[in-house]
Order: structure tokens, then C-alpha cells, then sequence
């Protein structure tokens, strides 16, 4: 009997969840059971995430199918929130950005234009980006002027963004 040493997780594991090592281990089984996207190193999992409308069960075998990275996430902003956060979109139209510079990862000011010309106010500092997108909805590289900002914004914060808008907009 031909035997192979492929990966499997040690407890159920829902959709979304970011593989860690300790989530993981090697399992020898018969080459004849294992399917052909089975993946067989730790380093291709550690870091990925379980798909969506995915559920791993214990000692489950880790399939290329059931997993994917952030890049090929469709909910990847989504994924970079903390705990009590939400993804506020910026059009563009409405954002005064750092040219075509502003990629994920990077962190800006929200600040609204008062009834004076040339005159701002920030009401959120140092927010984290989670994507940048064309407006096709494609992550933008760095060096195109984006669409759409997605931020991280905290929920104790929605509210002030959304008072700015409302004043914004004479509601």
C-alpha cells in the first residue's frame, strides 16, 4: 500500500476562519483515497482562509477547493475588520485622496468640508483602508486612481461620519 502524508484539520472549522498552524496536522492515509487538489504542505494553508459556504470537519483532508487567500477572497475587506468594526465606503466623487497612492493598508483621515470654502474639519483620524477599488469593483494596484475607498471604520464612529453627511447634504 502506497502511503502519503497530506493535511487535515484537528477540529471542525467554519466558513471565514483564518488557518493558523495549530488548526492543522499531518495525517498519513492510502495515496488511493487522497483527491487530486489535496493539499500536502502546511505553508499552503497557514494563512488562508476557509471559503465561503465551506465547513471543514475534524481530520477533514484540505483541499485547494476549500480554501483561499486574501487576494482571492471576494469579501477580503470584510475579513481585515476587528472586532466591532465595519466597512464604510467613500465614492471617489466624495473623497479628497493622496492621488493614486492610497492602497489597502493604509491609513487616512476622514475630514469633511465646512460651510466655508477651503475649510475641513476631521471627525475620524488614522482609519484603516481595506480596499481600494476601479470601478468595476476590481482591487486597484498602486498608481491608479481609485473609485471607491473602502475604510475600517469602528462602530462607535458610523455615527459622527453619518451627521457629516446629513449636514452635508442639508438634512
Amino acid at each position: 500500500m502506497n502511503l502519503v502524508n497530506v493535511i487535515v484539520v484537528k477540529n471542525n472549522l467554519s466558513q471565514r476562519h483564518l488557518i493558523k498552524e495549530d488548526d492543522i496536522k499531518v495525517l498519513k492515509t492510502s495515496k488511493h483515497l487522497v483527491p487530486d487538489d489535496a493539499v500536502y504542505n502546511k505553508k499552503d494553508i497557514v494563512g488562508k482562509y476557509v471559503k465561503m459556504e465551506h465547513t471543514l470537519l475534524k481530520e477533514q483532508m484540505i483541499r485547494t477547493s476549500n480554501i483561499e487567500s486574501l487576494d482571492e477572497a471576494i469579501d477580503a475587506p470584510n475579513l481585515l475588520l476587528y472586532e466591532n468594526q465595519r466597512v464604510y465606503a467613500l465614492k471617489k466623487d466624495v473623497v479628497g485622496t493622496a492621488g493614486a497612492s492610497l492602497q489597502r493598508g493604509s491609513y487616512v483621515d476622514v475630514a469633511v468640508q465646512k460651510k466655508k470654502e477651503g475649510e475641513y474639519g476631521v471627525i475620524i483620524e488614522n482609519v484603516r483602508v481595506v480596499g481600494v477599488k476601479d470601478r468595476y469593483g476590481e482591487e486597484v494596484k498602486q498608481g491608479t486612481v481609485p473609485h471607491v475607498i473602502l475604510l475600517a471604520v469602528d462602530v462607535e464612529d458610523i455615527n459622527g461620519i453619518l451627521k457629516a453627511e446629513e449636514e452635508i447634504n442639508g438634512n
